[in-house]
């Protein structure tokens, strides 16, 4: 029985595990991926006390583009996914490591596009829209502006365009989608990438990655909407809605 025993734990990590990796949203050296394929300038209305969530629309505001177009570059780091599959807690973390730390996203031809004045420019439309389209109730403005509003506003302010993007892991791309990880004793786990597809990245300067500002909104002296940019937490909340 003492034999059993030993071997019965040996014996599951020599099974062939099946695994996908959400990787919707995930955070990397280049930013989020931008599963939704957002443009520079989308706005979101959330709560970060309650579910509420919603996209409003893209605003104009003025941007720059910053360096040269490079032919290929690589997203690394990349955490925040989600792994599915029935696992023990050791191969999830060993998948776990093993992804953070080999995978990574491609890039052809990349370029980073940032707002410039976003406040300003948020500020000025959303102030010579407000009553024409009465943004205040529309947008729950009013509401978020209230001392203890948990309501947050959020925008795309950045982002980095490319011709495709192409995941790849320890330095091969994951053919079809996926690739093989080794853990144990002669343990393989067969992991399936989801949330990137080269059909959903490939265009002309396509923004693979985003970055967000997250505000507080109130009111200021003159009875204007003003914004007071937020930091990680409520950043942490709004990505959790994204991914979702």
């Amino acid at each position: 029985m003492r034999i059993y025993l030993l071997l019965f734990p040996l014996l599951l990590l020599t099974a062939c595990k099946f695994v996908t990796v959400n990787i919707s949203h995930v955070e990397t050296t280049k930013g989020y991926l931008n599963s939704g394929i957002e443009d520079l300038g989308q706005l979101y209305l959330f709560d970060m006390e309650t579910d509420f969530f919603t996209k409003l629309e893209v605003i104009p505001i003025p941007q720059k583009t910053y360096g040269k177009q490079f032919r290929t570059q690589y997203a690394s780091d990349i955490s925040g996914f989600k792994i599915n599959g029935n696992l023990e807690k050791a191969v999830e973390a060993n998948i776990r490591a093993e992804v953070a730390a080999n995978s990574s996203i491609e890039i052809s031809n990349a370029q980073r596009v940032s707002g410039v004045e976003t406040i300003t420019a948020l500020s000025s439309f959303i102030n010579g829209q407000k009553e024409k389209r009465n943004l205040g109730t529309r947008w729950k403005l009013d509401a978020a502006s209230e001392e203890k509003s948990s309501l947050r506003l959020a925008m795309v302010y950045a982002t980095v365009n490319a011709d495709q993007a192409t995941a790849r892991h320890a330095n091969a791309v994951s053919t079809g989608g996926g690739f093989k990880v080794r853990f144990g004793w002669r343990g393989e786990a067969d992991v399936k990438v989801e949330g990137l597809s080269q059909e959903q990245f490939s265009g002309d300067q396509v923004p693979v990655f985003v970055e967000y500002y997250v505000f507080k909104v109130f009111k200021n002296k003159s009875g204007n909407y003003d914004f007071d940019l937020r930091g990680a937490a409520e950043e942490d909340r709004l990505i959790g809605f994204l991914r979702d």
